[in-house]
């Protein structure tokens, strides 16, 4: 992972849960580039970037204060409270949506805005179903994983987990556009590569797609207004939904026995 110029919210334990990058059009200064591509994160708490580049974690306020002021650096890592925003079971996911939604409009309605191209992703697919069978991927060095078979399952990087949701907020973005673009998440970093012409960190990004496809770069930009999205549900309409733990499944009376019939003569 490359080490963004501004980690937001450092408080919080971070396991990347929802990630999102805002690049914006300002060349890193002298020495950055560099240093930015030879970080890495280490979680929990990103031990290498607290050791080597502190400066650049910073609470999640000051993402809000950067946005207001225009003065967001060339790549941001914004991150939630992962013990109360990460939409993680048993969690109450109307929280995490509704920090999404702060930390989008502030981008939107920023003065940087006409800058900016803001990814909103996940780091993995929370275990829930998917019907696409994950496709096979390249290998992003030699390095084999870590694992001891049995009781390890035998593998290697050599394929992709689960769909995950990702949606690029930018005054580029293409309006009503899906891509059907096999991407996964060094598309992220294959895109700030291809920004500032930086050296891939593996075979994996260097191989992956650059999220270009997503964007018009030659036409006048579709959202130079920003629009008006919808409230957050916390907001809008709360629900009664309490967080908790499953409970008896199948609940207690959701189950009947069925009525017995006479045999027909």
């Amino acid at each position: 992972m490359i080490a963004p110029r501004a980690r937001y919210g450092l408080e919080e334990p971070s396991t990347a849960l929802i990630s999102i990058l805002a690049v914006c059009d300002s060349r890193p200064q002298k020495g950055d580039a560099a240093r930015t591509a030879a970080c890495r994160l280490s979680y929990p708490q990103h031990p290498y970037a607290v050791d080597h580049d502190r400066d650049k974690l910073v609470p999640i306020a000051q993402y809000f204060t950067d946005a207001a002021a225009g003065s967001l650096p060339a790549v941001s890592l914004v991150e939630p409270n992962f013990g109360t925003e990460s939409e993680e079971d048993p969690q109450d996911i109307q929280n995490g949506e509704a920090f999404v939604s702060r930390v989008i409009q502030a981008a939107m309605h920023g003065p940087g805005w006409d800058k900016t191209v803001l990814i909103w992703n996940y780091d993995e697919g929370g275990g829930y179903y998917d019907h696409v069978p994950p496709p096979r991927a390249i290998k992003p060095d030699n390095i084999p994983p870590e694992t001891h078979v049995p009781p390890d399952e035998p593998g290697g990087y050599d394929r992709y987990g689960f769909r995950v949701p990702a949606v690029i907020v930018s005054p580029f973005a293409r309006r009503r556009y899906v891509s059907h673009v096999v991407h996964d998440h060094t598309s992220i970093l294959k895109l700030i590569e291809t920004k500032w012409n930086l050296p891939a960190l593996t075979f994996r990004d260097a191989n992956a797609d650059n999220l270009l496809d997503s964007l018009d770069l030659r036409g006048r930009p579709a959202f130079r207004e920003p629009p008006t999205l919808a409230a957050p549900g916390l907001t809008a309409r709360p629900s009664a939904c309490l967080p908790g733990g499953p409970g008896v499944i199948p609940p207690p009376g959701a189950v009947t026995r069925g009525r017995t019939t006479a045999p027909s003569s």
